[in-house]
């Protein structure tokens, strides 16, 4: 069954780098050990599809974070499709769909609209906003450490929850 999984949140709250996270969790020898079957190859982003075995076959994740505006998750969906198609796979072939999106806004509606589609019962991690204190300052930032661990958390949720 096709899993859509959405991790939404504000500006420079760690959307893109949980990305990047699982996306080495599942190349890591030490995680999946996964195939890139496409990759974008985006300097800050990631648009991606990989492949990894699993005792019963093979499995599917396409890796998606990439702009804000309302077009840029339905256009990565679309080439993702279309590499899908290269591969000769279809949507329903991939076993995880995992991508961010704002928690508001045209790019989120895009982003529920896409979940939806995928899977009736999407799963929604939104990030800490724990990168800034709104109260006190526009943008007073966390220590590096901090943020590595908050991520480190945030990532180790997803993968033991969706057990990916």
């Amino acid at each position: 069954m096709t899993k859509a999984i959405l991790i939404s949140g504000t500006q420079n709250t760690g959307k893109t780098t949980a990305i990047k996270s699982l996306y080495d969790y599942y190349k890591s020898e030490k995680g999946r050990n996964a195939t890139e079957l496409y990759n974008a190859e985006y300097p800050t982003e990631i648009s991606a599809i990989l492949e990894y075995d699993i005792h019963e076959g093979k499995e599917i994740v396409v890796l998606i974070s990439i702009g804000d505006s309302k077009g840029d998750i339905i256009n990565q969906r679309n080439k993702i499709v279309d590499n899908l198609k290269k591969l000769s796979k279809v949507i329903t072939d991939v076993d995880y769909w995992i991508f961010t999106s704002r928690t508001k806004g045209a790019n989120y509606s895009s982003a529920i609209s896409i979940a939806t589609a995928l899977d009736h019962d999407y799963t929604e991690y939104r990030t800490l906003d724990a990168y800034y204190n709104k109260r006190s300052s526009r943008y007073i930032k966390y220590s590096l450490s901090k943020i590595n661990l908050i991520n480190s958390l945030f990532i180790d949720n997803i993968i033991s929850t969706e057990k990916l």
